[in-house]
């Protein structure tokens, strides 16, 4: 039975909508993870302790193109599944190529990249209406974003990092969530986990001029000029800026509160570490027909 240490009050900060979540912990295995109202689904990110990796992957990374000893990241991810209860068969997980693109997946996707590659190809975000099926993804900064329509019973997973979230993955993924399954907007909830914050997210000319077409929109603009006149970035503003496009309603959606840049202690960092580290998973999945 897992153990709460740190839990998250429900609150609504400015620009960034409704945070909550709770932090958990197995021995030395930690992570966030997200209870709705309803039992039917789950919403789990992981930490970076109690795995098997060593160096800068160190010790739960879940990544095998970051240069790990790939018998290592291979026990990690049966270490995840053990704790999570979950079983290898029943999870799909992405490429991830910092695009767009969606995939609506089913039962014959099961066990695709779930202990080692290749990876479904080509995309950043999966959906699904399979009881069971868990999607999976990994992050070091990039927003996890979980979708669930607890109507249709079908969720959704996003890796949005810069490059997606300016192409809109998030309200994408919720247009094939309606085309698909009849998903209205308005019925869903979005999580979005640990991500690097405006805090910690310096960018450059390029990143500026592809989220210049947002900064007039909204009240708070999704990048700010620093004291020392340096582009920051709100990447999960800009997130729920396309959720909210998309027809979802302000008060269901929800982030953890939590920067992964801040918090090295707990997850695994990109723009931290100088770009030579490990990735946390976010595994989402719909608890009916699970074994």
């Amino acid at each position: 039975m897992s153990t709460t240490f740190y839990a998250f009050g429900a609150y609504v900060s400015r620009g960034g909508g409704a945070v909550a979540g709770v932090l958990r912990r197995l021995g030395e295995f930690i992570y966030w993870s997200f209870e709705p109202v309803r039992p039917e689904v789950g919403v789990v990110f992981t930490g970076r302790h109690g795995g098997a990796s060593e160096g800068p992957f160190a010790t739960l990374n879940l990544a095998f193109h970051v240069g790990d000893e790939e018998g290592a990241v291979r026990r990690n991810r049966v270490t995840v599944y053990r704790h999570l209860n979950l079983e290898p068969a029943d999870v799909v997980i992405a490429e991830q190529v910092h695009g767009a693109g969606v995939a609506v997946v089913d039962s014959r996707h099961a066990g695709v990249g779930a202990l080692g590659l290749p990876e479904l190809p080509d995309v950043d975000a999966l959906v699904t209406a399979a009881p069971g099926l868990v999607l999976g993804g990994l992050f070091a900064d990039c927003v996890p974003v979980y979708l669930y329509d607890p109507v249709r019973q079908a969720i959704g997973l996003i890796h949005a990092g810069w490059r997606g979230t300016a192409a809109g993955i998030a309200a994408r993924a919720v247009g094939v969530m309606v085309r698909t399954f009849g998903t209205r907007p308005e019925d869903c909830l979005a999580i979005m986990g640990p991500a690097i914050g405006p805090c910690c997210y310096q960018v450059g000319n390029d990143v500026v001029e592809a989220f210049r077409p947002l900064l007039g929109a909204g009240d708070e603009p999704v990048m700010k000029l620093d004291g020392r006149g340096r582009w920051r970035l709100d990447l999960l503003l800009a997130n729920r800026r396309w959720l909210l496009s998309a027809g979802l309603r302000e008060r269901r959606i929800v982030g953890s509160g939590l920067c992964t840049a801040c918090r090295t202690d707990l997850f695994f960092s990109h723009r931290a570490s100088g770009g030579r580290t490990g990735r946390c998973g976010a595994f989402v999945w719909l608890a009916g027909g699970r074994r």
